[in-house]
């Protein structure tokens, strides 16, 4: 087995998506590694995926114990029962088989104190036992994957997820690639930066139920979410380097500073020189939001204009140009990003429409209050009938599914 697949297998641990399967593999290749070399790979990973909820903060040593008492190494599905820890109306599932041990029990009351899944002005407490979803007759329905529709600047459009990796196109003396990981590579290597070649605009679009990796010309990272659409060159040129979004994206700009990088959004703009951020633009939302995770951005819009700090997130509202700034919770607004469901208060429209972009499926309400809050987390790898299943749980709310549509009942 290669590091690369100790990765993979060590991240899907982490995020607590691992398959009995792989766990067995993952168990027998951390006995047969060198322990240094085992515990650098862990400690990677728990940078890149941020420890996951049940991670953060802890090291090589204490991951690497877990693994070995993890009762899924030799269990099978029959473990994976849930249990519901009470606190006063609320309630959070927690599998049984991560909460045997010291260390995990003290986990579990950590997790408890962050995400305790609450519900506001709730009219009663539900019985998960008898809380079940209708319509399961039908097939299950799955979670997005990695696929996207790829337009070139002669019209040519491409289905990321039907071609296999490697050279996709050439535009001028640009050469468009696709990984082995999924990811659009727009490689200048050929020509240079300062290359001479025709210029034109490509445009990937994500579908319901899809999400996309591009690297664009000039090196900056972009993740779209699902739903969502980039329009950008085939390489910058002249003094500014220009895109359009339309959706979700998270963006890791290639620091120039004499090249500014600049985000086109409903109307408004998000000027960069490097830096992590996310802008969630939705068409059938009514504001759009900047998140800065890192370095420093200015949003504006007409003649007004803010500055973020990291940790802060500009709102502003269609048809007006004020910009609101707000301190927010990151790993809320990044939790799409790094696999997860993250719902703070939010009200269960709100939450209903991040579900329906994933899952491809349509929402309709009968007789039910739309701005009633939940609070929680679940992992957007779960099937939708599953995730119902668990905001019934946490909800006064009761869902049928009838084909791709979630009716959503009181």
């Amino acid at each position: 087995m290669n590091k690369e697949k100790l990765q993979i297998l060590l991240k899907s641990y982490l995020d607590n998506t691992i398959s009995d399967e792989d766990c067995r593999d993952l168990l027998s290749y951390s006995n047969d590694m060198e322990s240094e070399e085992l515990d650098e790979i862990i400690d990677t990973q728990l940078q890149e995926v941020n420890g996951g909820p049940l991670f953060r903060g802890t090291k090589a040593q204490d991951v690497l114990a877990q693994i070995k008492k993890d009762p899924r190494f030799t269990a099978g599905k029959d473990s994976e029962e849930f249990v519901y820890l009470n606190v006063k109306a609320s309630v959070i599932p927690i599998y049984k088989r991560l909460v045997q041990s010291t260390w995990l029990r003290i986990a579990a009351v950590v997790i408890l104190a962050l995400f305790a899944v609450f519900f506001i002005n709730r009219s009663g407490q539900r019985d998960p036992a008898n809380n079940r979803l209708t319509g399961q007759n039908q097939a299950a329905i799955v979670p997005g994957t990695k696929k996207a529709v790829l337009t070139l600047a002669n019209g040519q459009k491409i289905s990321l997820d039907e071609v296999a990796a490697g050279e996709l196109a050439n535009e001028g003396n640009v050469t468009i690639r696709k990984t082995n990981t999924g990811q659009l590579i727009y490689d200048l290597s050929k020509s240079g930066l300062s290359g001479q070649s025709t210029v034109g605009n490509n445009i990937i679009e994500t579908p319901k139920g899809g999400e996309y990796h591009v690297i664009l010309p000039d090196g900056t990272l972009v993740w779209l979410n699902s739903a969502s659409s980039l329009t950008f060159p085939t390489k910058f040129s002249g003094d500014k380097r220009e895109v359009i979004l339309k959706g979700e994206a998270y963006f890791e700009v290639a620091h120039n500073k004499k090249i500014p990088f600049h985000v086109l959004v409903k109307g408004s703009r998000v000027d960069v020189l490097g830096t992590h951020f996310n802008i969630s633009a939705y068409e059938d939302d009514v504001d759009f939001t900047t998140t800065l995770l890192e370095g420093s951005v200015s949003v504006s819009k007409n003649n007004r204009k803010s500055i973020l700090l990291p940790g802060q997130q500009s709102i502003v509202k269609d048809g007006s140009d004020d910009i609101a700034v707000r301190k927010v919770n990151t790993e809320d607004v990044m939790a799409w990003h790094n696999g997860y469901f993250r719902f703070n208060d939010e009200d269960i429209k709100s939450i209903l429409k991040k579900v329906s972009r994933w899952y491809d499926v349509e929402v309709e309400y009968r007789n039910t209050k739309q701005s009633q809050a939940l609070g929680g987390m679940s992992y957007r790898t779960k099937d939708l009938n599953d995730l119902l299943i668990q905001l019934e749980k946490i909800g006064n709310l009761h869902f049928k599914l009838e084909g791709r549509r979630v009716i959503v009942l009181d």
